[in-house]
């Protein structure tokens, strides 16, 4: 799997190093309920925006198993984070597994938390939220 963020129109890209292994896609829809003479009457409402976050770490090194047009930069990433963050611009997310595409969406950075390893690599958790253009 390969996951990409791309901010204004593919003008910054980021090529997640490695897929995590737990990715986690949640898609909902409000459940309107209606109290009726003899029963309850439920009808579906609104779709929810969808969410994905994960947490993985983002090394200095290239290695092997990483994608091979991903940086090595763990400052660059958290910058890009903050810098569309800071607009209050969404960002894109591109998921794709061989040629399918799982989730391709913008996005609104919901929350992120990193930390730095003693090998100086990103250790990091990323939620993101669904963004609707209006």
């Amino acid at each position: 799997m390969l996951i990409v963020l791309s901010a204004n129109n593919l003008a910054e890209v980021f090529v997640i190093p490695y897929c995590p292994p737990d990715v986690s896609i949640s898609e909902g829809q409000t459940v309107d309920e209606y109290n009726g003479l003899s029963f309850y009457l439920t009808m579906p409402g609104n779709l929810e925006p969808r969410k994905v976050s994960w947490s993985a770490t983002y090394p200095r090194v290239k290695y092997s198993w990483c994608e091979p047009d991903a940086g090595t930069d763990p400052e660059a990433f958290v910058t890009f984070i903050r810098k569309w963050r800071d607009k209050h611009w969404p960002i894109r997310v591109t998921i794709t597994d061989g040629g399918r595409t799982i989730l391709n969406v913008a996005v609104l950075i919901d929350s992120f938390s990193y930390s730095y390893t003693k090998m100086r690599n990103l250790e990091y958790s990323i939620s993101l939220i669904e963004y609707q253009f209006i």
